[in-house]
């Protein structure tokens, strides 16, 4: 393997992928963060493992972050938000939990590849990572990479850029961010 070309081959399919965000759904979303009283995250599998990474820089920019299963999570209210993160955004786990935070009045940000899915259906915001399917197996995302690899990747990407644009929204910097770092380590 040339690794070098190997690496221009998998930048190019991410930078393919994020000329399909829209700027609009961007913004959009940054807003709804930046609104909620309270975030609640999920995601399963590697999106949840996005999704805890994502929560922990949401709180150190400042905001009351929570992550769903953990066990000092609280309830969800009217006036939160939940995240969910969820490649199909059909799966069951995901879209069952929407639907208890909508049910409770909370607000819906979901990202997804899939705007037909179950979660962009239920969503008050969303925001598409349009990663390609793998024509080699159908109903999969990937690319040329492995499985889930592009979305995986994109998601991560994201969701440090939706931090960005809220520090710059907010005015918080490194220093506000390491101040809220976690020092029990």
């Amino acid at each position: 393997m040339n690794i070098s070309r190997r690496l221009d081959e998998i930048i190019s399919e991410i930078q393919t992928v994020f000329k399909g965000v829209s700027d609009e759904q961007f913004s959009a979303a940054c807003s709804a963060i930046i609104d909620a009283k309270r975030i609640f995250i999920t995601g399963l599998g590697r999106s949840g493992l996005i999704a805890r990474m994502f929560g922990m820089r949401l709180m150190q920019a400042g905001l009351s972050v929570h992550i769903v299963g953990d066990c000092t999570t609280p309830s969800i209210q009217e006036n939160d938000l939940l995240i969910a993160l969820s490649g199909s955004g059909n799966t069951s786990g995901i879209t069952n939990i929407t639907q208890i935070a909508q049910k409770k009045r909370a607000k819906i940000f979901g990202i997804s590849y899939n705007r037909e899915s179950e979660l962009f259906c239920l969503a008050d915001t969303a925001l598409l990572l349009p990663a390609p399917i793998d024509q080699n197996r159908p109903g999969k995302v990937g690319g040329s990479q492995v499985l889930g690899t592009l979305f995986d990747q994109s998601l991560q990407l994201c969701t440090t850029l939706i931090v960005e644009e809220i520090m710059q929204r907010l005015g918080v910097d490194d220093t506000t961010m390491q101040a809220n770092h976690a020092n029990l380590e």
